[in-house]
């Protein structure tokens, strides 16, 4: 491209820049909705900004996402499918961009807003970054053992997020009705939780720990306890999580809280 054209392109951005305003400035107006909102609403400005500074026409994108934060809108994380990546990293995008959306569904917008929303700009910037990537570098071959991207500044701050956000929502709870074992669905549902937090966390160790009630007997309810964290841990291990990982205990009724629902439960905690 002739630096007359680049020029004229660099003029161009910075009138449309210039002229660009909105009905509500979403740097004087605070979002609407959840907390979530405004925390993601500041970040797109910030990143808009650090385009806006390159000439980088991105801008318009991020700040149209702190638009719809501002409005109150659901704001995903960018789709990988609209960016031009090496083919070779994107399962692994993929994969990552699935555990982002997960912990965000998982609660994580509501639980932890700011970590949350830091999460999904990261992972927006990093799109970016392997975008330019994938335009100024070979792309490696594609085969069942491609390697991942090479770190990048956002890339490094994303999975800082992620695993911050993943410990924000333990420890995890499965809870049991009186004197059973068995796992209803919203425990299936705290298992797959559990999976995909252990996915971007990478613990040392998992510890299931099973709890009673104080109805019955206390050596029944310790069994029972037991059993339920074996119950667990089983089907930890057939959601693909390592055996080798999880270290099962149980205290029975010997801890309580106050409603005894609370009591009968299983308790999944991650250790560094």
């Amino acid at each position: 491209m002739s630096r007359k054209i680049e020029l004229l392109m660099a003029g161009s951005l910075l009138l449309v820049l210039g002229a660009c305003t909105t009905a509500l400035s979403p740097e004087k107006t605070e979002a609407l909705g959840q907390p979530f909102n405004e925390e993601l609403k500041e970040r797109y400005l910030q990143l808009a900004a650090s385009r806006r500074s390159s000439l980088d026409f991105d801008y318009f994108h991020f700040r149209d996402k702190a638009d719809s934060a501002l409005l109150g809108d659901v704001v995903m994380p960018d789709s990988v499918a609209d960016h031009d990546i090496c083919l070779g990293w994107q399962p692994d995008v993929l994969s990552t961009r699935e555990q982002l959306v997960g912990l965000l569904e998982d609660g994580g917008r509501f639980g932890a807003p700011a970590t949350a929303a830091e999460a999904q700009v990261d992972f927006d910037c990093w799109l970016d970054e392997l975008e330019a990537q994938s335009q100024t570098q070979a792309c490696p071959a594609v085969t069942n053992n491609t390697a991942p991207p090479a770190p990048t500044q956002c890339g490094d701050r994303l999975m800082t997020s992620l695993a911050a956000l993943t410990n924000e929502g333990a420890p995890f709870s499965v809870f049991f009705a009186s004197g059973d074992t068995g796992i209803d669905d919203d425990g299936r549902e705290v298992i797959e939780r559990v999976k995909r937090s252990a996915d971007v966390s990478q613990p040392s160790r998992i510890v299931v720990t099973g709890y009673a009630d104080r109805r019955g007997i206390a050596a029944d309810n310790e069994r029972l306890a037991e059993e339920r964290a074996r119950e667990v841990a089983k089907a930890l291990i057939e959601e693909g999580v390592p055996a080798a990982a999880i270290t099962v205990d149980a205290w029975g009724e010997t801890v309580s809280a106050e409603s005894l629902d609370e009591n009968r439960r299983v308790e999944i905690t991650f250790q560094n």
